[in-house]
Parts: C-alpha cells; structure tokens; sequence
C-alpha cells in the first residue's frame, strides 16, 4: 500500500479574506494541521497571512513551533497546508509575493484541450 501523505488531514477550510472569522479559523488550522484553500485572492493579500508565507516559525524553550499570526504565538503543525486561489487569468502579484509561494497557472486553452 502506498503511503498517501494528505490522508492525515482531517479538515479542510474554505475560506476568503473577507470572512468574519477569517482569522479565528486560520488560527485553528495552524495549530491543528487543516489544510486551507482561500479563494476570490486578489492581488493584494491581506497582510495577517505575511508570517504563514514567509514560514517564520520557531522553536519555543519546551520544543513546540510556534508562529506569530495575528499578534499573537500560536503552535504550528507541520501537516498544516495552504492553497490560495484566484480566478484572474494573469495576476500581478509584486515580486514578494512570488518569492513566498509557488504559483501554478490551470487555465485551459483550446489549443490544450485539443491535446
């Protein structure tokens, strides 16, 4: 049997910036492991989500990862994953962005349909 490395996610969010408890399940799914996908992403990201990208997580005095989101130390889990989608064919995102994450293009042309 193969070894299926997001069988251990438990929960996935769906969520957008604009979300009243936007932050409340971000929290959540960083000190939990859920997996993200934010949609509707425009080409400014909402600031809170600097440190996620940036991974700036650390090692506490007891030996949790810990990183700072929304002012405040939160535990990290490793398995926690983060998707970010947006439904402009050509973002321009500012260069530090693109440092930050993987951006993967899905659009499909005719021509690739014909393939």
């Amino acid at each position: 049997m193969e070894y299926d490395q997001y069988s251990d996610i438990e929960q996935f969010f769906v969520l957008k910036f604009s979300h009243s408890d936007f932050i409340r399940k971000m929290t959540l799914a960083v000190s939990n492991g859920y997996a993200v996908l934010i949609e509707a992403v425009d080409e400014v990201l909402d600031p809170a989500i600097d440190t996620i990208l940036g991974k700036t997580f650390y090692e506490s005095n007891d030996g949790r990862t810990l990183i700072k989101f929304a002012d405040k130390e939160i535990d990290y889990d490793h398995r926690f994953r983060l998707y970010m989608m947006t439904k402009k064919p050509n973002p321009d995102y500012l260069a530090e962005i693109f440092i930050k994450v993987n951006v993967i293009n899905f659009t499909a042309t005719f021509e690739g349909l014909n393939d």
